[in-house]
């Protein structure tokens, strides 16, 4: 199991640390980057599965990714 990620520079998050457990529960108000942090998730997917470029497209190309 992962039990931690480290994020530097992916859309509003600067750099972070989050641990994970078996359950993890994203609290915080608008715009705080709850949604961004979620999307980690699929990128690293995206990453595992070999489809970064089909993941990248589907997210408007490079230059708004």
């Amino acid at each position: 199991m992962i039990t931690k990620i480290v994020i530097q520079g992916y859309k509003s998050i600067k750099a972070q640390d989050v641990h994970l457990a078996p359950i993890n529960i994203i609290i915080g108000g608008n715009g705080v980057g709850k949604s961004n942090l979620i999307s980690v998730f699929s990128l690293i997917r995206n990453l595992y599965e070999r489809t970064l470029q089909d993941y990248v497209i589907k997210k408007g190309g490079a230059d708004s990714f």
